[in-house]
């Protein structure tokens, strides 16, 4: 009796277990543990050149399909999670990249967090915008990249100190910095960021804002003159200028929103190792980097960043510098501008902490996406390992290709063509390469086409035909062909 009780519990504890277990989503093929959903392969067939209407497929037309655009790629995810990729340290670098950018893209997951559906704008502040649009103004500008340093120059305008005086000596705008501040054009009200127009609303000649604290930096602004613009009328632009409020209003939340992460999580540059720094600071044909080779390896480990839950040391800032997008790629001149590039960099990472602390990496649509760009960043550095990328030519490798294009070149010299044929021709030996390691593991990882799923996928194109008449027989065989 005893044993007949232990058997009907694990009788049910494997029922349930099987109750439990996810079901596989379909797919059309699989290497390893690696698969192509059937949901992923219909959309690209359906969009793809191979696909008309009314036209009759069988199982091999969608093999042959499989077999050009995913088995490789396959393989090469096979192979790498058999090396266990996901965890070198090219991939999970460029995992973090993706992560940050998934989860704090635009309309992404934070910013549907933080944006409210519907943006609401009066018609009262429609009216008093398009007031404000009839004039234009002529201002002096001075941008610092550093707070205290603003609030100190400012107090000294307040006390009478000239304020083109101020500009030469601490403006980091070079672009004005030499004039005074001076910006050589009138701009009209509506064209100069949203803190800027807020402060021009109502000033006058000869007076001077506070410090208006933005994202990309501090500003001074004096005006010098104000004059009357010939708008058009009010008929003719109160549905624009409603959608720039809404514009105005939603880069006013989000720059906020970044600029209190600053404080929520703590962060904090350390500026005593910046100068430093700085002195290892080169720029090579406008590009700007850190001399990691000439820096001591204290120094490269030192923090030059830290907030709740992460921290900057020399070698990721360099990291950064490498990889910066352009408009945070201006020359540094300055330890201001060291600090200034390390705040602007790090409120990625400050963004990456709050989607992570709101849980937004748990979501279904996360994990899915996020899935995706793993396989294809373990398979694309595991291609890099097998097929290394071949950069250069011989002279008799270019040679030999030119007289091969002869005929279809005709009478164009080889230097009129050298750069395309070698990029044509490095394009044709790295695609060789990586054949080839694709060939060597067709011979090692079975392949197998899930037969059930490509019927119902031929029966749902509408082919009918041959599939019909060899669905009972098809049937009987087994679902995963090799």
């Amino acid at each position: 009796m005893k044993k007949l009780i232990q058997l009907f519990l694990l009788l049910s504890m494997a029922s349930l277990f099987l109750l439990c277990a996810k079901k596989e989503a379909p797919y059309v093929v699989k290497v390893a543990k690696q698969v192509i959903p059937s949901v992923v392969f219909e959309k690209k067939f359906r969009s793809s050149p191979e696909f008309r209407e009314n036209v009759i497929y069988n199982i091999d037309v969608l093999k042959e399909f499989i077999d050009d655009n995913y088995v490789d790629n396959l393989l090469f995810e096979a192979e790498g999670f058999a090396r266990g990729l996901e965890r070198d340290s090219v991939v999970t670098a460029r995992l973090f990249i993706e992560k940050g950018r998934i989860l704090t893209r635009p309309k992404g997951p934070l910013y549907a967090k933080i944006v409210p559906a519907e943006i609401t704008v009066t018609d009262e502040e429609v009216r008093a915008d398009y007031e404000s649009s009839r004039f234009e103004y002529k201002i002096a500008d001075i941008l610092f990249k550093n707070k205290a340093r603003a609030d100190s120059v400012h107090a000294l305008l307040q006390k009478g100190a000239d304020f083109a005086d101020l500009a030469r000596k601490y403006s980091q705008d070079g672009r004005s910095r030499e004039s005074g501040g001076e910006v050589p054009k009138y701009l009209r009200w509506g064209t100069m960021g949203y803190a800027a127009d807020a402060a021009l609303r109502n000033m006058e000649p000869g007076e001077i804002t506070p410090p208006l604290v933005t994202l990309f930096g501090i500003h001074i602004i004096k005006v010098i003159d104000k004059r009357p613009w010939a708008a058009p009328p009010f008929e003719d632009v109160h549905p624009r200028i409603r959608n720039q409020i809404k514009a105005k209003k939603l880069n006013q939340l989000t720059e906020a929103y970044s600029i209190s992460l600053y404080d929520k999580y703590n962060f904090r540059v350390s500026s005593g190792v910046l100068p430093e720094v700085f002195a290892h600071y080169r720029t090579e044909k406008g590009v700007g980097r850190l001399d990691l080779a000439a820096m001591p390896k204290k120094l490269q480990k030192a923090r030059v960043a830290e907030w709740k839950g992460g921290s900057w040391d020399v070698r990721k800032l360099a990291s950064q510098l490498a990889t910066a997008p352009s408009p945070l790629l201006f020359p540094w001149n300055s330890v201001d501008d060291v600090e200034d590039f390390v705040r602007k960099s790090a409120v990625a990472e400050l963004m990456l902490a709050e989607a992570e602390a709101l849980g937004l990496d748990d979501s279904p649509a996360f994990k899915s996406e996020y899935t995706a760009l793993r396989n294809q960043i373990v398979r694309t550095r595991c291609r890099e390992i097998l097929a290394p990328q071949i950069r250069t030519l011989t002279e008799e490798e270019v040679q030999a290709f030119y007289k091969e294009q002869r005929e279809r070149l005709g009478e164009v010299s080889l230097a009129e063509v050298r750069p395309t044929l070698e990029g044509q021709l490095l394009l044709n030996k790295n695609r060789e390469l990586r054949k080839q390691a694709a060939k060597q593991l067709r011979g090692k990882y079975p392949i197998f086409y899930n037969e059930a799923e490509l019927r119902r996928i031929v029966l749902s194109l509408g082919s009918g035909g041959d599939a019909v008449a060899h669905q009972k027989e098809e049937a009987e065989g087994p679902d995963d062909v090799e």
